[in-house]
């Protein structure tokens, strides 16, 4: 599973590549790819509980099978049939199904990566960690490779990354930027061993950097951007290989707990864990608690009740300002159903990043293996739904943004846990639309919306609700132009609204527009099969 903060161990570098090494095949023909792109299609048709719900539509699904089927019989080479595999896969938009590396014949997609690494921070896409010969690279921004821009390459690298969402894609492209094999089986490098980088250097000069593969017998030790720091390192990055842990901030009185895996561990068992950690709540003064998920990328969703027994029971922390959640891309399956029931459950103030799962996923996945090539797939089998609504955002947000910057990584800062220490009550969108005068006009509306969130910790801030609820204040007035163009920006911002999308056919109905009206109703009974009012107003209408 891919994390956050991506460095990795050179033992466990070396243990993937070992793993990856053994898997070899014999040359396919095109008739074996073709047999092997059948069978994974009609096998994640069949065992995934609803492919078709959250990506394309099975038309759009085989419509893209049959464009590969034909694309291997006119020569596609082998390395790229692979890569097409992951994109099909992609398409259901699933972070749980998705190849399994260690399956891949390294003769087809080798596993040949640069000897740099790269994070993705607020403020774009720097080198992180380095080997010793090429540190001098360390703090620099990645701004293209091969002439082409950063932000493209990774636009057409995600299309071939299984994901909840964009954020979980971007993180897992960041590894394929640094895999030849990967860019040059997709034509962005015409070298299979190595790529130009073009990278800002911190005077604002971009200079040129060849990257070339590295050989498997270069043991030259890794160089993180943080450890030049003199600061320590910071709670959010100590202890990552513990399940969990905490900490008390004495001067702060606060309590730092970090969850990084949902998962008992057997030498402190979690009800155990809590148990203890409650009793030091209790006995101690502690003004606030905060729960760190950012390392958290699942594990099993029955191990967290007691945690969230305890803290609805406590109302020495359970009240906002009290208890603190952060998140970030690397909180995934099991861990943002945990965000999910604290969102529902508790007084809790989200902080960070959003999410790198969705709420209401898939998960719980079976092994399907290829015929003739033996890839290995993982695929869900089972609809994980922790909230009781109809839930279909892509990700849980946090209503205080604190991104990691270049700066911050440099100096072992974390802006996440700083945010909760200095917290002072924000000013709402409400309140802020409230001082301004409430505007007269949807696009008077809508500056105040891009207004408030341009201020950095509004970032991404869900404003669904307001923004339907000032639509609908329009509607009421009979200014249904307002009311239409509301409803279209929020649309727009949040494409899972399925309010949104059943306020507009509201208006278009009053206004005797009823085939665009049935198509909006029809659309929000698409993401919410509980709108019945949307189901009668369709019988209606038709």
């Amino acid at each position: 599973m891919f994390r956050f903060v991506v460095p990795i161990s050179i033992a466990a570098l070396f243990a993937v590549i070992l793993m990856i090494f053994a898997a070899k095949s014999e040359e396919l023909t095109v008739q074996q790819w073709q047999e092997d792109l059948e069978y994974l299609s009609q096998q994640v048709a069949y065992r995934h509980p609803n492919p078709w719900h959250y990506g394309v539509s099975s038309e759009e699904y085989f419509a893209a099978v049959e464009d590969l089927t034909l694309n291997i019989e006119n020569g596609l080479p082998d390395g790229r049939i692979v890569l097409e595999l992951f994109k099909i896969l992609a398409l259901i938009e699933d972070s749980h199904s998705s190849p399994v590396w260690e399956s891949i014949n390294v003769d087809v997609l080798p596993f040949r990566l640069i000897p740099v690494a790269f994070y993705s921070g607020s403020e774009g896409i720097f080198v992180h960690t380095a080997k010793d010969d090429y540190s001098e690279h360390l703090g620099t921004y990645l701004t293209h490779i091969n002439g082409r821009p950063i932000e493209n390459i990774l636009r057409l690298l995600c299309s071939y990354v299984s994901g909840d969402n964009d954020l979980r894609r971007r993180i897992v492209s960041l590894w394929y930027i640094r895999n030849i094999a990967i860019l040059y089986n997709l034509d962005i490098t015409d070298s299979p061993d190595s790529a130009v980088y073009s990278l800002e250097q911190p005077n604002g000069d971009i200079k040129a950097v060849t990257f070339s593969v590295e050989s498997n017998e270069n043991y030259q030790r890794y160089i993180r951007l943080r450890d030049r720091s003199e600061n320590p390192v910071p709670l959010w990055l100590k202890y990552r290989s513990k399940k969990y842990w905490y900490e008390y901030l004495t001067r702060e009185k606060l309590i730092y707990m970090q969850f990084n895996s949902v998962q008992n561990d057997p030498d402190d068992p979690f009800d155990n864990f809590c148990e203890d950690l409650f009793n030091f709540i209790e006995n101690h003064e502690v003004e606030k608690f905060a729960i760190d998920l950012r390392h958290n990328d699942g594990g099993n969703n029955a191990v967290y009740w007691p945690l969230i027994h305890r803290i609805a029971l406590c109302k020495k922390i359970n009240q906002p300002g009290h208890f603190f959640v952060i998140i970030g891309p690397g909180t995934e399956s099991a861990a943002v159903s945990l965000a999910a029931r604290f969102q529902e459950l508790t007084q809790a103030l989200f902080v960070g990043a959003p999410t790198g799962g969705r709420p209401n996923g898939h998960g719980v996945v079976s092994i399907i293996q290829l015929p003739n090539s033996k890839l290995q797939f993982k695929c869900s089998s089972l609809f994980v739904r922790p909230t009781l609504n109809p839930d279909r955002r892509p990700w849980i947000t946090p209503q205080i943004s604190a991104e990691i910057t270049l700066e911050d990584y440099m100096n072992n800062r974390d802006p996440s846990l700083e945010a909760i220490i200095d917290y002072k009550p924000p000013i709402t969108f409400t309140d802020f639309i409230e001082s301004r005068n409430k505007p007269k006009s949807a696009d008077a509306l809508i500056a105040l919306y891009h207004e408030f969130q341009a201020i950095p910790q509004n970032k991404w801030i869900d404003m669904e609700s307001e923004l339907n609820l000032y639509g609908w204040s329009f509607m009421k007035s009979g200014n249904t132009n307002d009311a239409t163009k509301i409803f279209n920006f929020a649309i727009r911002q949040y494409p899972y609204s399925w309010k949104s999308y059943d306020n507009l056919a509201k208006v278009l109905e009053s206004q005797d527009l009823y085939d665009q009206s049935l198509e909006y109703y029809e659309k929000s009974y698409k993401l919410n099969r509980m709108n019945f009012d949307a189901l009668e107003r369709l019988g209606k209408i038709r």
